[in-house]
């Protein structure tokens, strides 16, 4: 256990390197939102089961975005392991994703402690984490916000943290959606045709 904590941290540590040196260069595709949330998910089922937390997944229909997936799935990865690490025995862990124009916003949503007030302007940066530790007894790295909040930016998107102590949380991730209007969907389309 000690040695796959290890493993993580140092691998928190190096993405979140990259990310602030500028040297992430995004691999942009269409995304099927879906698809994405489904390959998210899986990797975490099992602790869900151990600890009796359901998941459930809401997608608008055919949501899609332009992005990087590998990027955008360690982004959301990082916020299902969130839930879930924080989130009591039997919660529920909502994973809800709509267009708002422009943008698509995929909410992960917890129903465990919530977050100190005092504590919310700090989250997001670097090694700031809240004070409750993990499952095994240790605590985080610090870093999965921060590289989720990186992850956004870097796709012309955001993140948004609203919580509320003894409720729960909800972490917003913002992407750009997919319009067959936009110049960087007509690229897209026209490389795939000249493949």
């Amino acid at each position: 256990k000690g040695g796959t904590y290890l493993n993580q941290v140092l691998s928190d540590i190096l993405d979140m390197s990259l990310l602030d040196q500028g040297k992430v260069q995004l691999k942009k595709e269409t995304i099927n939102i879906s698809s994405l949330i489904g390959d998210c998910v899986e990797p975490y089922l099992d602790r869900a089961r151990a600890k009796n937390i359901k998941i459930i997944i809401d997608v608008q229909d055919q949501l899609s975005s332009i992005g990087d997936p590998q990027a955008i799935n360690k982004a959301l990865s990082a916020l299902i392991s969130n839930g879930l690490k924080f989130n009591d025995f039997g919660g529920t862990i909502r994973i809800c994703a709509r267009n708002h124009g422009s943008k698509n916003t995929i909410y992960v949503e917890d129903s465990g402690h919530g977050i100190d007030p005092t504590l919310m302007t700090k989250l997001g940066r670097p090694f700031e984490q809240s004070t409750q530790f993990l499952e095994n007894g240790m605590k985080g790295s610090g870093l999965g916000l921060a590289i989720a909040q990186s992850i956004g930016l870097l796709h012309g998107g955001c993140l948004r943290i609203k919580s509320k102590q003894g409720i729960g949380t909800v972490v917003m991730l913002r992407l750009p959606a997919l319009s067959l209007q936009s110049d960087e969907a007509k690229a897209l389309l026209h490389s795939r045709e000249a493949a």
